[in-house]
């Protein structure tokens, strides 16, 4: 990674290292089923979080030009399976994710006739069925290979210079597009503000 792609530095400094990762290891670890709710957990959050990181980097990594940021199941897709960060096994489930759990999720709270689990025993499968052939995403084991993926792609910028410039320019867009909107409802509500503004999150909690 060059020192031209700042963008990118600090979206890895803070959003990636400073509020992504920690978040998905305390819901993972922390945050665990309990009593009656032996699946439960926080399962629906944590794979929410975890989607919406899959979809935000394959947006950024893909390598078409004229991309719409919306495309969320080729961005998923392509973060999944087309980049060498993810198992093979992803190969199969990439579909099932985008059409089941992530549309039902983040239009409908739960997906679409399906689960979403923390099991309680080891289980490396991605989608397994329960005893009522209910199709469930196994929440621990996508967070867990999305770890080790976040791992992988910050050594894979670092050699890639196309892939990483790729990215940096695809955050700046986002960024451009981002103060374009803050400016639009600024302008529309009549609210005077000049923000100081960079691609990072407000949060009132720090990580520990």
């Amino acid at each position: 990674m060059t020192n031209n792609n700042t963008v990118l530095a600090n979206f890895f400094k803070t959003v990636i290292s400073y509020y992504i990762v920690p978040d998905l290891k305390r819901l993972r670890h922390e945050v665990r089923p309990q009593g009656e709710q032996a699946l439960a957990g926080c399962a629906i959050p944590t794979a929410m979080l975890a989607i919406s990181v899959l979809e935000i980097l394959g947006f950024l990594m893909r390598p078409e030009v004229n991309l719409k940021k919306h495309e969320t199941g080729e961005n998923i897709k392509h973060f999944l399976c087309k980049t060498a960060l993810f198992p093979d096994q992803y190969q199969k489930a990439a579909n099932v994710i985008v059409e089941l759990f992530r549309h039902g999720m983040m239009h409908q709270i739960f997906p679409k006739a399906c689960g979403i689990a923390k099991p309680s025993l080891a289980n490396d499968q991605i989608i397994f069925c329960t005893d009522k052939d209910t199709p469930n995403l196994n929440v621990d084991v996508l967070v867990d290979d999305l770890l080790i993926a976040l791992e992988k792609l910050q050594t894979m910028v670092q050699s890639d210079s196309d892939l990483a410039q790729r990215m940096n320019n695809r955050l700046k867009f986002i960024q451009e597009k981002d103060i374009e909107a803050f400016q639009k409802v600024i302008d529309d509500e009549h609210i005077s503000s000049a923000p100081d503004v960079i691609f990072t999150t407000t949060t009132t909690t720090t990580p520990a």
